[in-house]
């Protein structure tokens, strides 16, 4: 059969138009979360992100309600970045977060032509959309670096929550159209292992091993 825009698309034994891919890996160290969790910063980091004002307030008001709060000594700190927590439930990678480190492989390995671009925009799902990681940070650290702004380059520190040596396991919903293949998807995955996961990658940290790559029975 054929989609909207005029590509074939297999349909599946059971009806999906999707190829699903089982993925496991283990974090060698430390993944660093990156939402910010002083509400004055989750304010100014949606309006920056979002032009619509009124959106830009909705999404904030949510990540109030997914982070940990801040007592008050840790008020004192803007720039602490942690995960998101659902009331107590634990710390949560999501969705998003993967495939972010699977696009920057996919561009890495010279893959994001138009077609491709546009399967990997609309037609790669992570599955859950939250990943669980454990009942909370196992830690925090001060990171110093430095940002350009309207007055030139200035040093700023950062403080990160992590989690450590953290199993991960999702899976790969990809539509089935000819356009990411088996192997192109197996390479993305193999070399996320080194493009890392969470918000500090550009530290060269939240490196990962692969543990599981299997594709799922139709």
């Amino acid at each position: 059969m054929k989609n909207d825009l005029g590509q074939e698309v297999e349909v599946k034994k059971d009806g999906s138009i999707y190829k699903k891919f089982a993925v496991e890996m283990q974090a060698r160290e430390r993944i660093y979360g990156g939402l910010p969790r002083h509400e004055d910063v989750i304010d100014a980091f949606t309006t920056a992100k979002i032009k619509d004002n009124e959106k830009a307030r909705g999404v904030a008001e949510q990540l109030k309600e997914d982070i940990e709060p801040l007592d008050q000594e840790e008020e004192l700190s803007k720039m602490w970045c942690g995960f998101r927590s659902f009331n107590g439930s634990g710390i949560f990678l999501a969705d998003y977060q993967i495939k972010a480190m699977l696009r920057e492989s996919a561009k890495t390995l010279g893959f994001l032509i138009k077609s491709f671009r546009q399967t990997f925009q609309h037609g790669l799902f992570i599955k859950p959309t939250d990943i669980r990681l454990s009942d909370k940070p196992d830690g925090y650290e001060d990171f110093f670096g430095h940002v350009m702004g309207p007055r030139g380059d200035r040093s700023i520190l950062k403080r990160a929550d992590y989690s450590e040596k953290r199993i991960i396991k999702y899976e790969a919903w990809i539509v089935d159209n000819g356009t990411i293949s088996d192997d192109k998807f197996k390479k993305m995955v193999e070399l996320s292992q080194e493009i890392g996961l969470g918000s500090m990658r550009s530290f060269q940290k939240g490196k990962l091993n692969l543990l599981k790559f299997k594709k799922q029975d139709d």
